[in-house]
């Protein structure tokens, strides 16, 4: 299980489009300019990743509407995984 830090300073938002007709996939990097794009202090583990998916399926749901696909969300310390 992934140690999930306090602060989250970065999140890439993509969705994978339709290759097969042609269609690319759309992607985004919402970077935080100054402390963080979500803070999430609490001291229990679960806590923080319950936290932290409730701000996900936030994600998926904006950029969802906007794009018309459900697209992926990976966290910055998600990246190297």
């Amino acid at each position: 299980m992934t140690n999930i830090p306090r602060n989250i300073h970065e999140a890439y938002i993509s969705t994978r489009g339709n290759p097969a007709a042609g269609i690319a996939g759309k992607g985004a990097w919402l970077r935080a300019d100054s402390d963080y794009l979500v803070d999430l202090g609490v001291p229990d583990a679960e806590d923080r990743r319950t936290l932290l998916e409730e701000f996900r399926e936030a994600l998926v749901a904006a950029f969802g509407k906007q794009w018309g696909e459900a697209p992926k969300v990976v966290f910055d310390f998600e990246l190297g995984e």
